[in-house]
């Protein structure tokens, strides 16, 4: 256990953020390990993203101190070119007309292009990398990106080889996990002008759970996903969930459906109703009678230490065999982390490269042909990807069976790796901290 500082004498904390789940999540899970040693902390987003955050996390934000910058972000837009630069514009602002100083400021990788003005305003100041290292390292290639990517890419690179602004690069990941890439990378981190830390995976910070028996101390609505999971045999269910953004077709939602009802397994699907609905009637009724579709509810908790009960719930139980995912960099660590492994789906950003991380790791297989467009249903409608077919699902079903017991003996050596990473990665940041 680590000493609790004084809180008489707490140091304030500011963390800035995008207004994006997958980038809040981990942000949120780093303040709480910052509250439990008794700092003061604040969450620095866009004022219009606070009501869906407190949605999605409830409780957990008790203990932060909520600061909102103005900008034009709304859920139906989404996090665009011109949110990142009014929301840097809005941080900026904020420091020039405030005499707020922080101990320690940590940005979120996205808004690298205010670390010049808020340098001026902290001791101490962190950049974080919410994504994988291979990620973060891979910027100065040649790889294709958004615009609004090349924006964020052009400030950091900027920042990191030309100024003395950071104090540390802090990565969500560790050498363990990347140590490849890291190995062949290395001159390249080298030639920058600050320290780069790993710092484990963010959410294993406070995630405790080991193999517990969901239905001992879950209330509704997960009181049915408990006993579901109980009734089952040991390494007999899919769990399938392509993350809180992430969209499918409905023609694709329809060949999931039928996927899992050929191969006939179990299963545990995270979907959004308005999908699901789309099915027919009888197809919505055999999927029920077979498994269980659960509206993605990471507001609604079942244990107060985690920003994802239910996936970690679904993760932690004996029942799981593997995780259909787009492979996120969140979803990737909590499944190492638990020893899953994965059949992997990736839809955009940084899932491919994950997708193939895991692979090469020998934890995951890949469904092949996702990676140049995805099957994703967007604000323009459906998808223009390829639409993966029944039949071919099912036959992934049926190899990851198959193959169950060579990629669980893979994954399973990350479980305590995961957790060793975020111990090393704790006591870096209480060192930081308390100096």
């Amino acid at each position: 256990m680590f000493e609790v500082i004084d809180k008489a004498n707490a140091k304030k904390v500011l963390l800035l953020v995008p207004p994006t789940y997958g980038h809040v999540y981990p942000m949120i899970e780093l303040g709480n390990y910052l509250i439990q040693l008794g700092l003061k902390v604040t969450i620095g987003v866009s004022s219009c993203y606070i009501p869906l955050l407190k949605e999605k996390a409830g409780s957990l934000l008790d203990q932060f101190l909520l600061l909102g910058f103005q900008d034009t972000y709304t859920v139906e837009v989404g996090f665009n070119d011109d949110t990142i630069n009014e929301l840097c514009d809005s941080v900026e602002n904020f420091f020039y007309h405030s005499e707020n100083f922080f101990d320690l400021v940590i940005v979120e990788s996205f808004l690298s292009a205010t670390i010049s003005t808020t340098k001026k305003f902290t001791k101490i100041l962190c950049l974080l990398v919410t994504t994988s290292g291979q990620r973060f390292i891979k910027l100065k290639s040649n790889q294709s990106y958004p615009d609004f990517i090349k924006k964020v890419k052009f400030h950091l690179i900027d920042e990191l080889e030309n100024k003395k602004n950071l104090n540390y690069v802090l990565i969500s990941s560790f050498e363990g996990l990347e140590k490849n890439f890291f190995e062949t990378y290395k001159s390249q981190l080298d030639c920058y002008n600050c320290p780069f830390k790993f710092i484990g995976p963010l959410g294993a910070y406070s995630r405790q759970m080991q193999n517990v028996k969901p239905s001992n101390n879950l209330q509704p609505p997960y009181t049915q996903l408990g006993q579901y999971l109980d009734s089952k045999k040991d390494k007999s269910v899919i769990y399938i969930s392509f993350g809180s953004c992430g969209y499918i077709s409905e023609k694709q939602v329809r060949e999931i459906a039928l996927a899992l009802l050929e191969f006939k397994c179990c299963f545990v699907w995270s979907c959004k109703t308005e999908l699901l609905s789309n099915l027919t009637e009888e197809i919505r009724i055999s999927l029920n009678n077979l498994g269980l579709c659960l509206e993605w509810a990471p507001q609604v908790t079942a244990h107060s230490q985690s920003l994802t009960p239910k996936k970690l719930f679904i993760l932690s139980h004996k029942a799981i065999a593997f995780y259909l995912t787009h492979t996120g960099w969140n979803s990737t660590c909590e499944a190492l982390e638990k020893g899953i492994p994965m059949l992997c789906w990736p839809l955009e950003a940084d899932q491919h490269e994950n997708a193939d991380l895991l692979v090469n790791l020998k934890v995951a297989h890949l469904i092949p042909g996702t990676r140049d467009a995805s099957t994703m249903k967007g604000p323009d409608g459906e998808g223009d990807g390829r639409l993966v077919p029944h039949e071919e699902l099912a036959a992934k079903f049926k190899y990851m069976f198959d193959e169950l017991e060579v990629y669980s003996a893979e994954a399973r050596k990350y479980i305590k790796l995961s957790q060793e990473a975020a111990s090393n990665g704790k006591e870096f940041l209480l060192s930081v901290v308390i100096n």
